[in-house]
């Protein structure tokens, strides 16, 4: 499933290591940043599930582990709701459901 965290940053330099497929970004109404994961199991219950992303700006790392604030199942990249910003994409494996 396509995972979403809400993040309040303004650049990421990523490295992705883990059981995830596809990850992008867009940005929602609010300026909000929106980070997309998508899962390799495929559908995952939100609960049952938790990520640790480090985000590295200028330099500095944050790490942020926890539950997915939402999960979205079944929906192609393009269609993901909630971005006034087309979704780019910056990691992805041929699983990806693009």
């Amino acid at each position: 499933p396509l995972i979403l965290f809400l993040l309040s940053l303004f650049g990421i330099n990523a490295v992705s290591i883990a059981h995830s497929v596809q990850v992008g970004y867009c940005f929602n109404c609010n300026g909000d940043l929106r980070i997309w994961v998508e899962h390799w199991h495929g559908t995952e219950n939100p609960a049952t599930t938790q990520m640790t992303l480090q985000v590295t700006i200028n330099g500095v790392t944050t790490t942020q582990t926890g539950s997915p604030l939402t999960n979205i199942q079944n929906v192609p990249a393009a269609n993901l709701p909630g971005c006034t910003t087309p979704i780019t994409i910056f990691g992805s494996c041929n699983q990806a459901n693009t």
